[in-house]
C-alpha cells in the first residue's frame, strides 16, 4: 500500500540527476560565500571549487534537458542561453554577478532544477547557509578572522555633536551584508515550514534579530523580519488570513517584483539634488539615489549588458565609492534592460503559479526579498537568495505534487 502511495505522490518527470543539482548548489554555496566573508580558501581551492561546481551544474543540466517537453520551455532555454551568454561577455568580468560565469552558474542552478523538488533546495539554503554564517560569526569572535567594525551616526543632539558606534561585520565584509543573510536564511526556513511560525520559533526569530540589530545595526534586514513576523501574526487570525489571501493582495503579490523594481527606477531617475526633500531621502538611503542616477549619467542603461566597475572604497576614504546597492538599479546597469525585463517576468511567472497551486507563503517570501531588493543587492545573488529557482522546479502543496 506504502509503495502505491510513494507512486501516487511521486512528481511527474522527476529528475533522476537531483542529487548531482544537490551536489553543485552547494558547491556554488560555498564558494560564493567566501566572498562575502573573511574567509580565503586560497587560489587553488577557489579554482577547485569554482571548476567542480560548473561542471557538475552543466552536466546535470543536459541530462536535465529531456525533461523540457513543450516547445515554448525549450525555446524559453535556448533563449535564455542565450541572453545569458551576449550579457556575461558584454558585462566583462567583475567579482560579484556580472561575469559569464556568475550568469551562467544562474542560468544552470534555474534551468537545472526542472524536476527537482523546490522545498528541498530551499532547505539546503536555510541549512547550509546558516552553518556557514553561525561558523563565520564565531570564528570572528574567536579572533580566527577578522571582525571589522565602521563607525556609524547615531544620532544628533542640540548642541551639533554627533554620537557614534560600532557596526560589527561579524566576519563578513560589512555588517549589512552580514545582516542580509541572516534574513535570507530565515526567510529561506520561513518558506521550507510553510506556515505562520510557532510561538518558539518567533522567539527565536526576535532573538536572532535582536542580536544582528544590536552588533551590526542593519535597519533593512531588521525591517524585513519584522514583516516575516507580522505576516505570521495575521495569518493566525481568521481575518487576517482571509485578508492575506484575497484577491486584491494576492494580485498584488503578484506583481510586487515589477512594482518593485519601477519604483526604484522613477525615484533614481526622479533624484534631483537641488531639491532639500529629494535630498532627504538620499541621505536616509545612504546615499543611494545620488549614485544611482551618477551611474544613468555617465553609462546609462544598455539593451544587452556593459561592462561597469563599481568600487565600495567607503572604508577607506570613499572617493571612488560608486557601489549600486539596488538589486534593480545593478541590473538594469550592468545587466541591461532585456535581462532585467527577463528576470521580472520570471518572477511574474513564479508568483502567478504559487497562486494559481494556493502557495501563498512563497509569494510571501518572494515579496519580502522583493522589497529588500530596493536598497540592498542579495536578492539577484542566488547563493543568498533561492526564489528565482522556483521557475521551473517541482512544487509541492499539502503532498500533492503541482507541475
Amino acid at each position: 500500500m506504502s509503495e502505491e502511495r510513494n507512486k501516487q505522490i511521486s512528481p511527474p518527470h522527476e529528475n533522476p540527476t537531483g542529487k548531482m543539482y544537490f551536489c553543485g548548489l552547494i558547491l556554488y554555496i560555498l564558494l560564493y560565500l567566501q566572498y562575502e566573508t573573511q574567509w580565503e580558501y586560497g587560489g587553488a581551492i577557489s579554482w577547485g571549487l569554482k571548476m567542480f561546481a560548473i561542471s557538475v551544474l552543466a552536466l546535470q543540466t543536459i541530462l536535465t534537458f529531456p525533461l523540457y517537453k513543450k516547445p515554448i520551455e525549450k525555446l524559453v532555454f535556448i533563449l535564455a542561453l542565450m541572453l545569458t551568454c551576449i550579457v556575461g561577455v558584454n558585462a566583462g568580468h567583475i567579482k560579484g554577478t556580472n561575469s559569464l560565469y556568475d550568469l551562467l552558474i544562474v542560468f544552470l542552478l534555474v534551468f537545472g532544477a526542472k524536476g527537482v523538488e523546490f522545498r528541498k533546495i530551499v532547505k539546503i539554503y536555510w541549512i547550509v547557509g546558516g552553518i556557514y554564517c553561525f561558523v563565520t560569526v564565531c570564528a570572528s569572535l574567536m579572533g580566527i578572522i577578522d571582525n571589522l567594525a565602521d563607525v556609524a551616526n547615531r544620532d544628533e543632539d542640540t548642541i551639533g555633536a554627533v554620537d557614534t558606534y560600532d557596526r560589527m561585520s561579524l566576519g563578513y565584509g560589512w555588517s549589512t551584508n552580514m545582516a542580509n543573510h541572516v534574513l535570507f536564511i530565515l526567510l529561506a526556513y520561513f518558506y521550507w515550514v510553510r506556515r505562520a511560525l510557532k510561538l518558539k520559533e518567533i522567539l527565536l526569530y526576535g532573538l536572532i534579530t535582536s542580536i544582528v540589530l544590536y552588533y551590526t545595526g542593519s535597519r533593512l534586514s531588521t525591517f524585513c523580519i519584522i514583516i516575516m513576523l507580522l505576516i505570521t501574526f495575521m495569518y493566525k487570525t481568521k481575518y487576517g488570513k482571509r485578508f492575506l489571501t484575497c484577491r486584491i493582495v494576492s494580485f498584488t503579490l503578484i506583481l510586487c517584483i515589477p512594482i518593485f523594481a519601477y519604483v526604484s527606477y522613477y525615484v533614481t531617475d526622479a533624484y534631483d539634488e537641488a531639491d532639500l526633500t529629494w535630498m532627504i531621502v538620499d541621505t536616509i538611503l545612504s546615499g543611494r539615489l545620488s549614485l544611482g542616477q551618477e551611474a544613468f549619467d555617465r553609462v546609462g542603461i544598455p539593451l544587452w549588458g556593459q561592462f561597469y566597475e563599481m568600487f565600495s572604497s567607503a572604508r577607506d576614504d570613499g572617493v571612488f565609492y560608486n557601489y549600486l546597492d539596488s538589486s534593480y538599479i545593478q541590473s538594469l546597469v550592468i545587466n541591461g534592460l532585456i535581462y532585467t525585463l527577463f528576470l521580472i517576468f520570471a518572477y511574474i511567472v513564479i508568483c502567478k503559479r504559487a497562486y494559481q497551486r494556493k502557495d501563498f507563503f512563497l509569494l510571501y517570501s518572494i515579496f519580502v526579498a522583493g522589497g529588500s531588493a530596493m536598497i540592498a543587492q542579495h536578492f539577484i545573488e542566488m547563493y543568498m537568495n533561492p526564489f528565482l529557482i522556483a521557475l521551473f522546479a517541482t512544487h509541492t502543496v499539502d503532498n500533492k505534487i503541482k507541475k
